[in-house]
């Protein structure tokens, strides 16, 4: 069991050193890393529930503006049916 967990944590941090070393041999790219930090905090947990949350947040905010646009649009066609 104990062999396994040994193998497993080196197998990730070998992944993770060779996304963090680009194709510029053993040299650190401002910007490859930057990339590799920002797609593993955005796979963190946290990360992911609070931009569920204002997507969500978003999607709410559309309906609503939906929603006025129609009750506009509903309200002139029930004054143009009342004033005939």
């Amino acid at each position: 069991m104990l062999i396994d967990w040994i193998s497993l944590l080196h197998s990730v941090h070998v992944r993770v050193l060779t996304k963090l070393y680009c194709c510029m041999g053993s040299k650190l790219d401002d910007t490859c890393r930057c990339a590799v930090v920002f797609r593993l905090y955005s796979q963190l947990e946290e990360v992911k529930q609070r931009k569920a949350m204002q997507e969500r947040q978003q999607i709410y905010a559309q309906n609503r503006e939906k929603r006025r646009e129609f009750e506009k649009v509903f309200l002139i066609v029930l004054i143009c049916i009342y004033s005939m």
